[in-house]
């Protein structure tokens, strides 16, 4: 269907002009400009189910009625008063395009924003009744990932290019380190349909301040602990190189954070154990990309996934300690 048609469901003007957006590595996004403004439309990857789609509208609209401080994608109405259309095994929705920039390095005082902003947004759903039905998370998720890496080793044919090669011996130690992961303070922790996906691609800034949080799909999916969001934070902006944490950073952050929202000793102690499954799961997420949309992904990726899994396991007793003082 062309763009024009698929537009003419809202009321948002003439098109003056679309182009498909860089961003995104499964979902398909186009930045639209018309007569009436700026949007993005959003088309969801294949597998998404209907009712995990109409949780994440819910959600969006709740944290924008509850005074989330930050821009959101909150869903336009149709022509029809729906929040998104389906044709035929497609899904598409509307926002308004929220303009920023990305902050792959954030100084100590940008560091300050995103700890403020992450613990609003815990203090919110904390606080509300959202729960999208689905199951909770349990062992940071490890039965599914292992899973999945050993489905990937089974369809690798004999004739291993340099991708499977890497992926093969990467996986054959992942696999081993995950499975040596203390899960039981995870598990007892309370679940919530958090974002998890808290990386610098999501969250805009503009003059140092954060303005904006995109991507909240994982919300409808499955519910997992708070700590879950910090270790993603964590991964992304106190991990300078492949094979380098900064506890010092990591820290600093618990220490914002907790000015509003306190944090356990269990949830502070499981952190770096949390980070490793997060990084594991990125790990298998990256071949995953390099195996179906290889133009995004690069394989150099797997290697940086596994070298931090290393590095955070020789030291995790190290850094748990660093991050308890």
């Amino acid at each position: 269907m062309e763009i024009q048609e698929l537009m003419s469901n809202w009321n948002i003007g003439n098109i003056l002009s679309y182009k498909k957006a860089i961003e995104g590595a499964v979902n398909y996004n186009w930045i639209i400009k018309t007569t009436k403004g700026k949007y993005l439309l959003r088309k969801l990857h294949m597998g998404v189910k209907e009712k995990n789609i109409n949780f994440e509208m819910k959600y969006l609209n709740y944290l924008k009625k509850k005074g989330f401080p930050y821009k959101i994608p909150v869903p336009l109405l149709t022509k029809e008063n729906k929040e998104f259309i389906k044709i035929k095994k497609d899904f598409f929705w509307l926002y308004k395009f929220i303009e920023g920039k990305h902050n792959k390095n954030p100084e100590r005082n940008e560091l300050s924003e995103i700890a403020l902003m992450v613990a609003r947004f815990h203090n919110i759903i904390e606080k509300s009744s959202l729960y999208n039905g689905e199951a909770n998370q349990k062992d940071f998720g490890r039965n599914g990932i292992i899973n999945e890496m050993k489905w990937f080793i089974s369809k690798i044919s004999k004739k291993k290019n340099k991708r499977d090669r890497i992926f093969i011996k990467e996986s054959r130690l992942l696999i081993k380190i995950f499975k040596d992961l203390n899960t039981k303070d995870y598990n007892s922790l309370k679940k919530y349909p958090i974002h998890r996906d808290l990386n610098p691609q999501n969250i805009l800034w503009k003059n140092k301040k954060i303005i904006g949080v995109l991507d909240f799909e994982n919300v409808g999916c499955i519910n997992d602990a708070f700590i879950r969001d910090i270790a993603i934070i964590m991964q992304y902006f106190c991990s300078n190189k492949e094979k380098s944490f900064n506890s010092k950073k990591a820290r600093f952050f618990i220490k914002k954070y907790q000015e509003y929202r306190k944090l356990s000793k269990k949830e502070i102690k499981i952190l770096i154990n949390t980070i490793i499954a997060t990084n594991i799961e990125d790990f298998g997420y990256a071949y995953w990309l390099l195996v179906n949309t290889p133009k995004r992904a690069k394989i150099s990726h797997l290697s940086k996934y596994s070298k931090m899994v290393q590095y955070l396991f020789k030291n995790r007793d190290k850094f748990t300690k660093e991050l308890l003082i």
